[in-house]
């Protein structure tokens, strides 16, 4: 199947916008994402530019537009519902995957924490930011996503058998 090249343009520009945004508010969103716990201070250790930084997670969100490109041409879904449903199928995906590593990290915190407390060492649990490795959730959540669409949109073929274990003719 074949797709007009005004959906690759819009595709090509939703990227694009998407890899700004993920340069322009990695960030912030980081800083929301670092679930809160009491006596913990973050500490970021290596030592690059904020760019170098926001880099990964843009690509990976400016590829999502990309992989619901992909997953269109792959399943062929011409229904503009069943397109919308796929991307937020995707997206809820990757969101699903952030959220998942942002509770584990969490619980990783609070036993930190409380290890501390128990053995009366310093009562301040420093931990390092990059060790949150939200890139890589992103990708499996992104992976999973146009899995879980391809699956759930791809039409069924009929094989002209009614039970496939017994392969009785019609």
């Amino acid at each position: 199947m074949r797709l007009p090249a005004r959906n690759i343009i819009i595709t090509l520009f939703c990227a694009l916008a998407l890899f700004f945004v993920g340069i322009n508010y990695y960030i912030w969103l980081s800083e929301v994402l670092v679930p809160p716990v009491d006596g913990a201070i973050f500490d970021v250790t290596k030592v690059i530019s904020p760019f170098e930084q926001s880099l990964p997670f843009a690509c990976i969100l400016a590829v999502i537009p990309v992989m619901c490109l992909i997953v269109w041409l792959r399943v062929p879904i011409n229904n503009i519902a069943k397109r919308i449903a796929s991307v937020l199928l995707i997206v809820g995906s990757v969101v699903a995957a952030i959220l998942i590593r942002r509770y584990f990290f969490q619980i990783e915190l609070n036993e930190l924490a409380r290890q501390t407390e128990t053995f009366r060492i310093n009562p301040q649990v420093t931990a390092a930011f990059d060790n949150l490795n939200m890139e890589y959730w992103m990708i499996v959540g992104l992976l999973a996503g146009c899995a879980l669409s391809f699956l759930f949109f791809r039409k069924k073929q009929y094989n002209g058998y009614r039970n496939t274990r017994i392969n009785k003719k019609i």
